[in-house]
């Protein structure tokens, strides 16, 4: 599958005119932490740089990486080894000095990752990576001053309360205390929390596995709700709460809690009523409108008035345009998706797209698939911004790119084996999916 899909790339991006090479952008989660071991994850992510940088049919020059919640400890090894390399540099005379939990948002700012780097020098095995990995963190934003134009990309994670949940109980449990205002405020309150639950428990042996898939279940409303009951048993007689005199009143306080919790900590890609919900859509304008709205004004001076928003996180691709409220201007948004699929029942509003953009920046999606009962639907087709399909004139290009031609009618035959191949795996999936719940 990574194959093939560093195949596709390269067909796209060899009717490009000159030897310039694009930069690929990992928009978050490229790494499942949360779920593997390093080797297991690496030896994944280095088969894709192999058949992205295979000697003389590069498909990109470099890689930007923006880690995401469930890849959030790559931020933390770059970060941690650029400070250290900071306190090496650093006066002797004078204090040491202060590690920052986030980058500026421009792509100078970016740091190298030191084990996806050793990474790329393996798969080349000279002395060098065979292309320069470098991590921006939470937010990257390409600016063209030139057209006002910027595209703002961030994994997503953000968007969601429970992803700030430190910096709401803190407010709960001590009102009065302030709601981080900043980009670094929300990273410094919240990093502990996304790192050890979203990016590190899943590998703690066998006991991080079924805490991961406790987590998992938890996040799904209508699970909790039908299985309160036992599972408030279970943990009464696994527990001895304080100040509860006997096991039948703990299940009660239990099941009462666990109805309590049922949907409101669930997550974006467990809500099935559309492609976002507005409580989502809510946080993604409040942390952009807000913290990186002025992040943006501290690295550039000023917000561009041409915005696209760019993010993933939720599984759920879609495009819109959107006019906040107290906000003079309408907004871009492109959701790429992602491509696991966690749920046992079909969920199209599932699914993948890659963004591209060109010099200008312009941006058009490309919807990969939707999850579905049988296969899924394979799309293979481009979208602009307002949904509609191909959109500007860059969209329209890239689909022709797609076809072969401008009068192709049907996708590339690379194109085609890529959808394929995605419609019997997704296929396969449920076919499992059926035959474990008909165990």
């Amino acid at each position: 599958m990574l194959e093939r899909l560093a195949g596709c790339l390269r067909h796209l991006v060899e009717q490009n005119e000159g030897d310039q090479l694009p930069t690929l952008i990992v928009a978050g989660d490229g790494l499942g932490l949360a779920f593997g071991t390093y080797q297991e994850t690496l030896t994944l992510f280095g088969v894709l740089m192999e058949n992205l940088f295979r000697p003389g049919a590069e498909v990109c020059d470099s890689i930007v990486y923006i880690p995401g919640n469930h890849d959030h400890h790559i931020w933390e090894l770059a970060r941690e080894a650029g400070y250290a390399r900071q306190v090496g540099d650093s006066d002797k005379r004078h204090d040491l000095p202060r590690s920052s939990h986030v980058t500026s948002p421009l792509r100078t700012a970016g740091l190298p990752s030191d084990l996806l780097n050793n990474l790329a020098t393996r798969i080349g095995g000279g002395e060098e990576p065979v292309a320069r990995v470098d991590v921006i963190y939470p937010n990257l934003a390409l600016v063209r001053e030139a057209t006002d134009r910027c595209v703002l990309i961030h994994h997503g994670h953000y968007a969601e309360d429970v992803y700030r949940f430190f910096s709401i109980a803190r407010r709960a449990l001590f009102p009065g205390r302030p709601e981080p205002a900043t980009v670094e405020e929300i990273e410094n309150e919240n990093y502990a929390w996304v790192d050890f639950v979203w990016s590190l428990l899943g590998r703690s042996g066998e006991a991080g596995r079924d805490f991961e898939a406790l987590f998992l279940t938890l996040r799904n409303p209508d699970y909790v709700r039908a299985r309160a009951s036992e599972l408030a048993a279970r943990m009464a007689k696994a527990l001895d709460l304080p100040l509860i005199p006997s096991e039948r009143l703990e299940r009660v306080v239990i099941k009462k809690s666990l109805d309590w919790y049922a949907g409101r900590f669930v997550t974006e890609r467990f809500v099935r009523d559309g492609p976002y919900s507005e409580s989502t859509m809510r946080g993604l304008q409040k942390y952009v409108f807000g913290p990186s709205f002025r992040q943006l004004e501290e690295a550039i001076g000023y917000v561009p008035g041409d915005l696209t928003i760019v993010f993933g996180h939720t599984h759920k691709p879609f495009e819109k345009i959107v006019s906040p409220q107290g906000v003079d201007r309408e907004v871009k948004v492109f959701n790429t998706g992602g491509w696991t699929i966690d749920s046992r029942r079909p969920f199209e509003q599932i699914g993948a797209a890659i963004l591209f953009m060109n010099d200008a920046l312009d941006a058009a999606s490309l919807r990969l698939y939707n999850d579905g009962p049988d296969g899924g639907t394979v799309l293979l087709d481009v979208h602009g911004a307002e949904g509609e399909p191909g959109g500007s004139e860059f969209g329209v290009t890239l689909q022709e790119r797609l076809r072969g031609s401008a009068s192709g009618t049907k996708p590339a035959d690379i194109w085609n084996d890529l959808g394929t191949s995605l419609h019997r795996r997704i296929k396969r999936r449920r076919e499992l999916d059926r035959s474990q719940a008909n165990a």
